[in-house]
C-alpha cells in the first residue's frame, strides 16, 4: 500500500498536493477553506500562517479591521504569572456584572497560604463572585492568541450532594465578554489543573459562533480575567494556584535569524495604513488617537504633536492652550486665529485687544500707567 501522501496503490508516486493545505485529492487538489493554489500550498488573500494546526489551513488577518494584508510574525514566547508566595499579587474578589466587576462585600478577604490564594465563602450568592486578575495580566494581549490561560483550582464544598457546579472563566473586553465553561461536577478538595487555549473555538459568546475577529477585539483591549470564586452550592473556601497567561514578544528579522526561530502559527504581522502601528495595527502612531476603532489625527493647529485618548492636545506651544491649542495662555494675546504673542506688560502681566485694536495691559503695577504700563504716574519716577 501507499503512504497517505502518495497516489493510490499500486501507482505510488509523490503526491503533488501540499497535504497541510489539502482536504483531499492527490492529482486534483481540494484545498482547505482558506488555502489556494494548484497544489494548495498558499493562503488566500487576507489570510496567513498555513499550518496543520488550523482546521481551515490558514487564519484570517485581523489587523484591527483596518487592513487585510498580514504575514506570520516571529515571536519569543513567555508568560505572566502570579506565584502567591507572600501576597495576593494584585488579585481581588469581584462580584456583580461581569462587564463592570466591582469589589465584593459578600466574601471574606483573600489570604495567601502554601503558594495559593484562598477565600472563605459564607453562603449562597444572588450573583456570582470571581477571582479578578491584576493589571499585569490585562491590556493589549493580541500576541497571546493561540497561547493558554493556566491555573490550578479547588473548592471545599459544604454539602456532599449538590447541584452540578461548573467552573466559569470570563475574558472581558471593552465592549463584550466571552466565557469558557469547565464542564462536569467538581469534586470537593480536589486540585484541578486547568489549561484553556486562547482560541475562539474554546470560548462562548452571544454570537452563534464566535469569530476570530470578535475574539481578537477582546484580546487587544483585555479589561478583566474572571475565575469563579463561588458556586450555586455553598463552600467553605475556594483556592486558586499558579495562574499564568502566555505572552509573546515580536522579534526583529535579524534576531529571529540569529536565534533560528520559525514564524508564528498564530501571531500576525500586519501591513498597517498610515496612522497605525503594532503587529495587529492595534495602536496609533504619535500624533494620532483612537476614536472607536479608528486612528484619527490630533487636531492641534500645528502647536502640539501629541494628544490623549480623547483627542485633547498635550504640550501646546507658542503660548497656546485648550483641547486643540486654540486659546492663549494667561500673559499672551491673540494676534490671529490660533496664533498668540506674549503680552508686552511688566511682571508677565496679562493683556487684551481694545476696541481700537491696540494691545492694552489688563493691570499695571502701582505707580505705573499707560496702555502698556510704560509710563510713571504723576508723583512717581523711575
Amino acid at each position: 500500500s501507499c503512504v497517505s501522501e502518495l497516489l493510490p496503490y499500486p501507482d505510488c508516486r509523490n503526491c503533488s498536493c501540499n497535504h497541510v493545505g489539502t482536504k483531499a485529492g492527490c492529482v486534483n487538489c481540494q484545498c482547505k477553506d482558506f488555502v489556494e493554489g494548484s497544489q494548495c500550498d498558499g493562503c488566500k488573500a487576507g489570510h496567513f500562517a498555513l499550518s496543520p494546526v488550523h482546521e481551515t489551513g490558514c487564519l484570517p488577518c485581523f489587523c484591527s479591521h483596518v487592513s487585510a494584508q498580514c504575514s506570520p510574525a516571529v515571536t519569543a514566547s513567555s508568560f505572566v504569572s502570579s506565584l502567591f508566595d507572600y501576597t495576593a499579587d494584585g488579585w481581588e474578589l469581584t462580584g456583580g456584572s461581569r462587564t463592570s466587576a466591582s469589589p465584593s462585600s459578600s466574601v471574606r478577604e483573600l489570604h495567601v497560604r502554601d503558594f495559593s490564594l484562598y477565600t472563605g465563602v459564607l453562603s449562597n450568592f444572588s450573583s456570582p463572585v470571581f477571582f479578578s486578575a491584576p493589571p499585569k495580566f490585562l491590556g493589549n494581549r493580541a500576541a497571546s492568541y493561540g497561547g493558554y490561560l493556566n491555573f490550578s483550582y479547588s473548592a471545599n464544598f459544604i454539602q456532599e450532594h449538590r447541584a452540578n457546579d461548573s467552573l466559569h472563566v470570563w475574558l472581558v473586553g471593552k465592549e463584550t465578554a466571552v466565557k469558557h465553561l469547565v464542564r462536569g461536577q467538581m469534586k470537593s478538595n480536589k486540585l484541578y489543573t486547568i489549561r484553556i487555549p486562547l482560541l475562539e473555538s474554546m470560548w462562548e459568546s452571544r454570537e452563534d459562533q464566535l469569530q476570530r475577529s470578535s475574539f481578537m477585539d477582546i484580546l487587544v483591549d483585555l479589561r478583566a480575567i474572571l475565575i469563579s470564586a463561588s458556586f450555586a452550592s455553598p463552600s467553605k473556601f475556594t483556592r486558586l494556584r499558579s495562574p499564568s497567561l502566555t505572552t509573546r514578544t515580536l522579534l526583529t528579522p535579524l534576531r529571529a535569524l540569529v536565534k533560528s526561530i520559525p514564524p508564528s502559527q498564530f501571531v500576525e504581522q500586519c501591513v498597517c495604513p498610515f496612522g497605525y502601528i503594532g503587529s495587529s495595527c492595534e495602536n496609533c502612531i504619535d500624533g494620532y488617537f483612537k476614536s472607536g476603532k479608528i486612528c484619527q489625527k490630533c487636531s492641534c493647529n500645528s502647536r502640539a504633536n501629541l494628544c490623549d485618548d480623547s483627542g485633547n492636545c498635550l504640550g501646546c506651544s507658542e503660548g497656546t492652550t485648550g483641547p486643540h491649542c486654540e486659546t492663549c495662555l494667561p500673559g499672551y494675546y491673540q494676534v490671529s486665529p490660533f496664533s498668540c504673542s506674549k503680552c508686552p506688560c511688566p511682571r508677565h502681566g496679562s493683556c487684551m485687544i481694545d476696541k481700537e485694536g491696540e494691545v492694552r495691559c489688563s493691570k499695571c503695577p502701582p505707580g505705573v500707567t499707560g496702555n502698556l504700563c510704560d509710563r510713571c504716574m504723576k508723583g512717581y519716577y523711575g
